[in-house]
């Protein structure tokens, strides 16, 4: 399956386990928000928030604080 949207990748880290997540930050139509993109070696997924349109960055920062530096420069 292969998912297009308008955005700009913001950075990525790698955890412990080997699993990486990458932020996006979305354009029109939906400025100001973000998708994640996780990759392990089961699979891959975008996490986009409860209806999927994406995520605020309050809640990335409560999820992912790893991702504060690309947020609040």
């Amino acid at each position: 399956m292969e998912i297009r949207f308008h955005g700009e990748r913001l950075g990525s880290y790698t955890d412990e386990i080997g699993t990486t997540w990458s932020l996006y930050r979305l354009g029109y139509p939906y400025d100001g928000l973000y998708r994640i993109h996780v990759s392990d070696q089961d699979g891959a997924w975008m996490e986009s928030g409860r209806y999927g349109n994406g995520l605020e960055d309050w809640q990335v920062l409560r999820d992912w604080p790893q991702f504060s530096d690309f947020l609040l420069a």
